[in-house]
């Protein structure tokens, strides 16, 4: 059902190249723009001499035309990544998906080969509170989040018209009359279904307020984005604006990151904080997080979708 795995992470460091390009010979540069398509290809491997070099000579032997092109490497594990953009003949595609597979055998390469034509199938999880599906929604309308939203699914009917208004598919799994444990698990097997059905290959939390088994966690990795309400890892869990009230602090967050197995502890890939006052009351944080809560998501969910996004343990790089 999922591609294969983005490797996602984000770095202090740039190294920008911007429009490198490096035609082939005897192939004009002057291609006419409907001839062109445009892909990226994020690596990871262990660093050593010569695998930029590598990278690029197969972009020139491929026909390709380097647009942008950003490295980073992890000198502590010394772990090179890299994100190339690039256009090429759409007659092209089958002998770059070749050539750079036989090049990260050779250079013991993870990567993610994303062409422009190949629109990623998104499905939105939600509960009750709809912030963050309206901003989803209106962004996706927009042209913003270039993605084939296909299916909202719910464990309450409450949001079915935001659903309708946007003439999208509504599923509610709820199943209000089975013991909590096994409601869970059918909850989760309907889940399932509608995944696979819709083909599925990004899965958004919008404030869904329920936890994941261990077992959905590590079968979707990578490709499910939450967000959470609170700067990480602070106030993981239920009511964090309450628990930051409790506490008198004075920044408040919101952060997405990549579910998993541990509660609220996925990899980062985005946050953003804002100040408050003594004077703010808990509801008057949670109207402002929730500001930050849409904006935090709606960069996330793009940085996915552009496959900017490396995953490399428990952090992330993201090339923006």
């Amino acid at each position: 059902m999922f591609r294969s795995a983005r490797l996602g992470l984000r770095t202090s460091s740039r190294n920008c190249v911007e429009s490198l390009s490096l035609a082939r010979l005897g192939h004009s540069t002057d291609s006419a723009a409907e001839e062109l398509q445009t892909s990226t290809l994020l690596v990871k491997c262990p660093d050593a001499k010569g695998i930029a070099a590598a990278l690029y000579q197969v972009m020139y032997d491929n026909h390709c035309n380097i647009v942008r092109s950003d490295h980073f490497t992890d000198t502590a594990g010394w772990t090179f990544f890299q994100r190339l953009c690039f256009k090429l003949p759409s007659t092209d595609v089958a002998s770059i998906d070749s050539a750079i597979n036989k090049l990260a055998q050779t250079w013991r390469m993870d990567y993610t080969l994303q062409h422009e034509k190949a629109r990623t199938k998104v499905a939105v999880l939600v509960s009750k509170m709809d912030h963050c599906l309206w901003d989803l929604l209106i962004r996706h309308r927009q042209g913003e989040l270039k993605c084939d939203l296909n299916v909202i699914v719910s464990n309450h009917p409450d949001l079915e018209h935001v659903a309708q208004a946007f003439n999208i598919d509504f599923v509610c799994i709820a199943q209000p009359t089975a013991p909590k444990e096994k409601r869970k698990q059918q909850m989760e097997s309907m889940l399932e279904d509608i995944l696979h059905e819709k083909g599925t290959e990004l899965i958004i939390m919008a404030r869904y307020m329920q936890i994941l088994s261990d077992k959905f966690c590590s079968r979707h990795a990578e490709h499910t984005i939450n967000i959470h309400h609170s700067f990480l890892p602070a106030f993981v869990g239920a009511k964090p604006y309450h628990k930051a009230f409790e506490r008198g602090v004075k920044v408040i967050g919101a952060t997405a990151h990549y579910a998993t197995t541990d509660l609220d502890a996925g990899p980062i890939i985005e946050q953003g904080v804002t100040r408050i006052t003594h004077r703010d009351s808990v509801e008057d944080m949670i109207r402002e997080g929730r500001d930050l809560e849409r904006v935090v998501l709606a960069r996330a969910v793009r940085w996915h979708l552009e496959n900017r996004v490396m995953v490399y343990g428990n952090k992330t790089v993201v090339f923006n």
